[in-house]
């Protein structure tokens, strides 16, 4: 036995259809709610990002602060002749 019309059934098999849409099961209740998928999306990971504890932002990679100072330092060395550069040809 269902709980809606023939046409509301119709209507929501429409609805799910449309990809601009989220349809989604209510958390609580036994119903379905219609969102527009953006919104959808944005709610999901803002909740997923204040309900879990353990997520933690990550800071923005140092692979290119490393890089510069490793080659300032290689300049440096090169110009105080601490080092030098040798070609070799085969």
């Amino acid at each position: 036995m269902h709980n809606i019309t023939k046409e509301e059934k119709k209507a929501l098999f429409d609805l799910m259809k449309d990809d601009n849409l989220a349809t989604v099961l209510a958390d609580k209740g036994r119903c379905v709610v219609v969102l527009n998928k953006s919104d959808y999306n944005h709610e999901k990971c803002k909740e997923f990002l204040t309900n879990y504890p353990y997520v933690q932002m990550r800071q923005p990679n140092p692979t290119s602060g490393y890089r510069k100072k490793v080659v300032s330092l290689i300049k440096n060395l090169f110009e105080n002749n601490i080092i030098n550069v040798m070609l070799m040809e085969n």
